[in-house]
Parts: C-alpha cells; sequence; structure tokens
C-alpha cells in the first residue's frame, strides 16, 4: 500500500534524521531510534483556600536532550563531530517525510557508546534542541 494512502498507523520503517545545509535538507545518517518529540507540560498550581482540591494551569513543556542511536562509522563520526553551532533539525516520517515532518532548531554532540562481546559498535547523536519542536520549519 503506498505510504500516502494509509488512514491508520505506520511503521517506522523510513523515518529519518535530517539536518538543513544552506538550501536543502540532508540526511544526517541513519538512526536506530528517536525520543519524544515532545514533552508534558509542567503544572503550576493554582489552589486558592476556598478550593477542595488542587487546582492548576499549564506551565512550560519539558523537553530534554534528543538522543538517537546510530552504527558507528569513522566516516559519519568525524562529519558529525565537526558540525558546530546551532543548525535546523527534522525528523521525518515515511518517503520525503510524506507521513509527517517535525522541525526544531538544536546544536549537536556524538559519542561512541560501550559494548560487549557480540555488540555492534554504536554512537549516539545528542541534539538539545533551542527552539519548540514544530510541523512548521523554524527560521
Amino acid at each position: 500500500m503506498p505510504t500516502s494512502a494509509r488512514t491508520s498507523a505506520f511503521s517506522t520503517i523510513g523515518t529519518k534524521l535530517m539536518y538543513k545545509n544552506s538550501t536543502s535538507y540532508d540526511e544526517l545518517c541513519a538512526i536506530k531510534n528517536f525520543p519524544d518529540l515532545g514533552g508534558e507540560p509542567e503544572q503550576i498550581e493554582t489552589t486558592t483556600l476556598s478550593n477542595t482540591n488542587q487546582t492548576f494551569c499549564p506551565g512550560v513543556k519539558s523537553v530534554s536532550s534528543m538522543s538517537f542511536d546510530v552504527n558507528y562509522t569513522k566516516a559519519d563520526y568525524d562529519r558529525i563531530a565537526a558540525m558546530t553551532g546551532e543548525k535546523i533539525f527534522a525528523i521525518y516520517f515515511g518517503d520525503s517525510g510524506v507521513d509527517g515532518k517535525f522541525y526544531f532548531k538544536g546544536e549537536l554532540s556524538i559519542y561512541v557508546k560501550g559494548a560487549g562481546v557480540n555488540d555492534v559498535v554504536e554512537a549516539t547523536i545528542t541534539i538539545t534542541p533551542t527552539t519548540d519542536i514544530s510541523t512548521t520549519e523554524p527560521s
């Protein structure tokens, strides 16, 4: 079934971590997983002495660093480690993002994960978001 014909759940197959070059988006590298693309708002207590139950209003959404596991290659590691400063990133679901695109700005780092006998050598890319995660591209 073509990706665009889906009306319910879909697989993570084809999910890509992208970054914006000067004019287009390129795949950063093949990822093995992706983190939550948002977070729950903190609760700000508004209870008064006339309330019989606590009351709240929503506060700032809690979003932590975003970690992506990847298979380690020296070429990818060196290229990604050399990327400095704030960049625009996107998560694409399906071919060219047909099932959704989520954008955010952030700064990244990369490190090699520990491993044991009969393991694949992996690295983790961590992106610290500097903007909201949104379905519209940041400027």
